[in-house]
């Protein structure tokens, strides 16, 4: 009657189709062009917003400035420079950490993770004894009992999610661990990430002088900016054709890689899926998906909007005082962090079930969603211990260059360089580790989406054989039979 109930709510389990013979023979059409046309007419209108900005104003005074402060600065040219070469070097080393560490992933998945899981467990009880060792020399303690008593609460819900949820977790470390060996069975797919970090980083910069360029259309009086309607109403909608590009740019990486590790996956036998799917991925995604991957990343910008607005709405109020409207503000921009979380997730759903099966976004959507409702439970545990992990190897490699860069800065004396090195080392790990543990996070998205499908799909027999790895299929049936 469960199961019954189940599929009248969440939709029907998919059913085998003997003409389906995986993403690369999928028969496409193009999907969702009407949002395509709308994102080159957009981008048009933000292309004519920068020159009108770059035009009208002044960005010679905001060099200016900038270079009067650079002038009183401590830092001189030559120091910087020297600085950005020791971050750009030992930000490599933070992209060789994190392919070793996804590497591993291939065969240490499930001890990593449980690994992970213990140090976060005996950090907390090493902070829980720090905290209440200092709450007993102090006379009003009441503060860091209360903190004393959340974490607890904290560790034991863990440690009691973990003993629960051992076999799905065992579940989503096969998944990684599937992951891993799909992201080191196409090594080029672990370099794609390098074109969209080069339009971002592009992007970003000609935006900032874009934005730069509309502020100083306006002025400071008493604290706040002053500026022309039209100058507010451009800066809302350059910010938004900002978050609209920087999303299709994303949403364009996660298709091509969905589809590539969705091709791998839907291949029985491994040694003849083609070894240029990237680029034939690459090719389908821009052919045909493009207006999908529009309409995805349309409805995420219009989130972190709208985000953006309630954060400087907040701000403003915090600035008069007004403390009670200043904290619904918070509410609602926390609600909306959250709904673009889930509509950035659900979206990565949809280019996975697009990339596989060449629908468009909605319909993409809803099958991903009643698949994920299907297995609700899993998807829970298997997406917190995947961002668990990628933070995990996250923190690793940009902890790693940072102590590097730190060593070397100290023996070689060089301390007038290292707050410098240190931002710049910072900032180019994080986005290295990022492009490399985004790779593997799309892998892993893909992966378990299409164990999902073919959990519904197939039954194993010879007809209807399992693509999944034998190792997912013991761990997915040794669950699936103590549920039963």
């Amino acid at each position: 009657m469960a199961a019954e109930n189940e599929q009248k709510d969440y939709g029907k389990r998919i059913e085998y189709d003997p003409l389906w013979k995986g993403p690369l023979q999928e028969k496409r059409t193009r999907t969702d062009s009407k949002f395509l046309i709308a994102f080159g007419v957009f981008m048009l209108i933000w292309i004519a917003i920068s020159v009108y900005a770059l035009v009208a104003g002044d960005f010679n005074i905001a060099m200016k400035e900038l270079q009067d402060k650079y002038e009183s600065n401590p830092w001189n040219y030559n120091s910087v420079i020297h600085a950005m070469k020791i971050g750009i070097g030992f930000s490599i080393l933070a992209g060789i950490v994190s392919i070793i560490f996804i590497i591993l992933l291939r065969w240490y998945a499930k001890f990593m993770v449980y690994t992970a899981i213990a140090a976060i467990c005996i950090g907390l009880l090493v902070v829980i004894i720090y905290v209440a060792v200092l709450s007993s020399s102090l006379h009003d303690s009441s503060g860091l009992i209360a903190i004393i008593v959340v974490l607890t609460i904290m560790l034991l819900v863990i440690i009691g999610c973990a003993c629960y949820f051992h076999k799905k977790i065992n579940i989503a470390c096969e998944i990684i661990r599937e992951a891993s060996k799909a992201v080191m069975f196409f090594p080029s797919s672990l370099a794609f990430p390098v074109l969209p970090n080069l339009f971002y980083i592009l992007v970003t910069i000609f935006a900032m002088i874009v934005l730069m360029n509309l502020l100083l259309m306006g002025e400071m009086k008493n604290g706040n900016f002053e500026a022309p309607p039209h100058v507010y109403f451009l800066l809302i909608v350059y910010l938004f054709g900002f978050f609209w590009l920087c999303g299709f740019i994303t949403g364009f990486a996660e298709m091509t890689l969905s589809g590539t590790f969705s091709t791998w996956y839907w291949t029985l036998h491994k040694a003849y899926v083609p070894k240029n799917t990237v680029l034939h991925c690459m090719g389908t995604t821009a052919k045909y998906h493009l207006g999908t991957v529009a309409f995805g990343s349309l409805i995420i910008a219009i989130c972190q909007l709208i985000n953006a607005l309630l954060s400087y709405a907040r701000d403003k109020l915090q600035q008069r005082g007004n403390s009670f409207t200043c904290f619904c503000f918070g509410w609602y921009q926390y609600l909306f962090q959250n709904l673009e979380q889930f509509v950035k997730f659900m979206s990565r759903g949809a280019f996975v079930m697009s990339a596989m099966h060449g629908t468009g976004f909605i319909q993409s959507t809803k099958d991903a969603f009643n698949l994920y409702m299907r297995n609700i439970l899993k998807v829970i545990v298997a997406s917190s211990v995947t961002d668990g992990i990628l933070i995990l190897g996250s923190l690793i490699a940009m902890g790693i260059s940072t102590l590097a860069t730190w060593s070397y800065c100290s023996s070689q004396h060089l301390d007038h360089v290292m707050p410098p090195a240190f931002i710049s080392v910072i900032f180019l790990s994080a986005l290295i580790s990022w492009g490399f543990f985004m790779v593997l996070k799309s892998a892993i998205d893909t992966i378990f989406l299409c164990v999902l499908e073919d959990y519904e799909r197939n039954d194993g027999s010879e007809e209807k054989p399992y693509y999944m790895s034998l190792k997912i299929q013991s761990v997915l049936f040794k669950e699936q039979s103590e549920n039963v």
